[in-house]
């Protein structure tokens, strides 16, 4: 399944191969009528006749009989099987869905009477951010109940990888400012909060609001200057809160080396500036009570407070609170192809008749998707995930338990050598050299022939590293981002789009905000170079006089026609100007400079080889064989219970080196594969002469540095 973008949604549908059948359709029927295209009138309630005693008269809407046309189906008790698309038959198969989710959890400490969960939607100043694979616990913040709310947070999101693959993780730690202001109007004490980079305002106890909760207009003069108010009427005075020694301190996180801390810039915030956010948060909601063009709250007309356009809510016409309302102008079913009679797998005219809408009518069905799960074939491998309630696949077991009390030939798959396979090999393989002669492989006698299994562990770590320098490209006029436009972001602030997992490739970036154009570096301005040719002469010496200026000796010698007997001929370059277009500028004189980011995406292999006969190790390598086990993590742990106590100790050892790599770059992804290799060691004799060949690998290659027939150049198989 292909991997989305980190941090965003999905959900992804497939079908699972080989899992596809064709099968009769399970919905061809009319569920409203259950298939007798009539339903019960539901103006007589099926009795054909309405009122009671003397009053009793027959039903005009079903005509005395109790029953009505089925309005969903007209009559026929099936309709255009919206699953077959009127086909008659449906194509059932497994599938698979995948969904990439993101699972939030957060903890707010806030010490003031705000409301905690008003922190979380406004902006605040970022005082940490890490993304990883596999984040660790935060330790050394200042607030020791961050560091417990970090701690057990991602204990529990640990515990989503029983349900799943964790692809990344990210923890975030936000300042966000709150001033309290304590406030008195007349003999009324109250407060109200300013909180959030965009000076949010929170009061639940303002004093002049009427019955119903909404806030008057307080518009009057202000002296700012002074902190109070001014005018006839007593208005609110803004009591100063002290702050101890300890709150007024400024906290921050420290960073990942603990060498120094993080803290948000200081909001500068007076008591003036809380009176303004105050009044511009009352004057906009509502127009002064009792004025016309606002029906006072509750009375027949008005709309709901914070609600405009909508019904008092339980009068007619209006949809109940919160719910949309209904529906119109719906176009009716098409109408089936008529005069087919049903044939689908429900039986039609069995059971009681159903309702014709109305209270007492069924209610809509739900189009199943399959058939029921009791109809199916089994499929191998799906009987437990196919199972009713099951909502999740579970993820693969860990090789602990996939290969707990085994062995590495009980898990490896059978591999069998006869002694006249293993010499037919040996014979193809002398033939193919010239200096080997087939008599030793065609009459040689086997003394023994034993099979083992080598094991080949293998660790790769995706990793993303990043590098800056210095840049720069000619100069045509382009788009310069320059430090007007902000600061420059760091290396790793940069978003560069990760790549295919284990496919190396290298990227090159320009920083934002650090171009700039300069006087050409390379010619100076001046748009030409000397050529490093001539070195600037012009001309260069003669290739066909070696600069004598003649040809040949003694009497033969005569005067070179390339260079005219000068010994020099014009440069080729520069055309024997000396100078040539300058290429850092490209002639234009100037140049555009800039950081440039590199950024690599790089797979470290390393690997462990156990091979216990004398075959080389190195030659296990690049042969085929089974695959034991393997897995691929974000960040993978050592293998502890491999019945080679080796594999377990080079694992761990191998794991902790690449987790070193974390310091240089970024670790995206690891995988590691545990292969068994079979190998063959053939124990031989031809005439006098003992020697061992090997066969090893899925595809039988061939291994001997002993073969007693070669001539005396010694060519060896390799």
């Amino acid at each position: 399944v292909q991997q989305p973008e980190m941090f965003r949604d999905a959900r992804m549908q497939c079908e699972v191969p080989h899992t596809a059948s064709v099968r009769t359709c399970h919905y061809c029927m009319c569920l409203r009528c259950g298939g007798f295209g009539r339903t019960r009138c539901n103006s007589c309630r099926g009795k054909g006749v309405k009122g009671v005693g003397d009053n009793r008269r027959q039903c005009l809407s079903c005509g005395g009989s109790g029953k009505r046309t089925c309005f969903n189906c007209r009559g026929h008790g099936r309709i255009p099987c919206p699953v077959c698309e009127a086909a008659g038959q449906v194509k059932c198969f497994v599938q698979l869905t995948t969904m990439f989710k993101t699972h939030t959890k957060d903890f707010i400490l806030e010490q003031t009477p705000l409301p905690d969960e008003l922190i979380r939607n406004v902006p605040g100043a970022t005082l940490f951010n890490e993304t990883q694979p596999l984040l660790n616990p935060i330790q050394s913040c200042p607030e020791q109940q961050v560091n417990a709310a970090s701690a057990s947070l991602i204990q529990e999101h640990r515990g989503l990888a029983q349900t799943g693959r964790i692809w990344m993780q990210n923890h975030v730690i936000r300042g966000v400012p709150v001033f309290q202001c304590d406030c008195q109007w007349k003999d009324k004490e109250f407060q109200f909060f300013v909180y959030g980079d965009n000076r949010t305002l929170h009061t639940d106890g303002y004093p002049q609001t009427c019955c119903c909760g909404l806030m008057y207009d307080l518009e009057r003069g202000l002296n700012a200057y002074k902190y109070k108010w001014s005018g006839t009427d007593p208005e609110p005075q803004f009591l100063r809160k002290e702050k101890s020694s300890e709150e007024e301190a400024t906290t921050g996180l420290p960073t990942e080396d603990s060498s120094s801390s993080c803290a948000p810039g200081p909001t500068q915030f007076n008591l003036a500036s809380c009176k303004s956010e105050l009044l511009q948060r009352i004057q906009p909601r509502v127009a002064p009570y009792g004025q016309p063009g606002v029906a006072p709250y509750g009375q027949p007309g008005a709309a709901p407070y914070g609600q405009p356009g909508v019904a008092p809510y339980g009068q007619p016409g209006a949809a109940p609170y919160g719910q949309p309302g209904p529906s119109y102008g719906g176009a009716p079913p098409p109408k089936p192809p008529g005069g087919a009679p049903y044939k689908g797998p429900y039986p039609v005219g069995e059971g009681e008749m159903p309702m014709d809408g109305g209270k007492g009518a069924a209610p809509e069905q739900a189009v199943p998707t399959a058939p029921p799960i009791q109809d199916m074939e089994r499929i191998p491998g799906y009987d437990e995930v196919l199972a009713p309630n099951v909502n999740f696949v579970p993820p693969p077991p860990s090789y602990q338990e996939a290969t707990s009390g085994t062995s590495v030939e009980q898990i490896a798959s059978a591999a069998n050598l006869t002694e006249e396979e293993a010499r037919e090999l040996l014979v193809a393989v002398a033939e193919s050299k010239c200096c080997w002669g087939k008599g030793a492989a065609q009459n040689m006698k086997f003394n023994g022939l034993q099979q083992t299994t080598a094991v080949h562990y293998v660790l790769k770590t995706f990793l993303e590293t990043r590098s800056t320098d210095w840049a720069s490209e000619p100069y045509h006029g382009q788009m310069i981002d320059g430090p007007q436009n902000g600061p420059a972001p760091s290396p790793w602030a940069i978003h560069i789009k990760t790549p295919e997992m284990f496919h190396d490739v290298t990227l090159q970036t320009e920083v934002p905000h650090t171009a700039s154009v300069r006087v050409c570096h390379g010619c100076r301005g001046s748009t030409m170079i000397m050529c490093h040719h001539c070195m600037g002469w012009g001309r260069t010496r003669c290739s066909w006089c070696h600069d004598s200026g003649h040809h040949g000796v003694g009497d033969g010698s005569r005067s070179c026609t390339s260079c005219n007997g000068q010994g020099r001929v014009r440069c080729l370059h520069c055309h024997g100007r000396g100078r040539v277009t300058c290429p850092t500028c490209q002639a234009t004189g100037q140049v555009k400079c800039f950081v440039q980011m590199t950024t690599t995406f790089n797979t470290h292999v390393k690997d462990f080889i156990l091979e216990r006969t004398a075959l080389p190790d190195h030659l296990i390598r690049d042969v085929e064989g089974t695959t034991l086990f393997e897995d691929t993590q974000p960040l993978l742990n050592p293998i502890q219970s491999f019945p080679e106590p080796q594999v377990n100790s080079q694992s761990a050892g191998i794991v902790q080196e690449h987790r070193g790599l974390a310091q240089t770059g970024r670790i995206w992804m690891q995988n590691h594969v545990i292969r068994g290799v079979p190998v063959f060691q053939c124990d031989c004799q031809w005439e006098d002469k003992e020697f061992q060949f090997f066969v090893y690998g899925d595809n039988r290659k061939v291994h001997t540095d002993e073969y007693p027939q070669t001539c005396c150049c010694g060519c060896q198989l390799l």
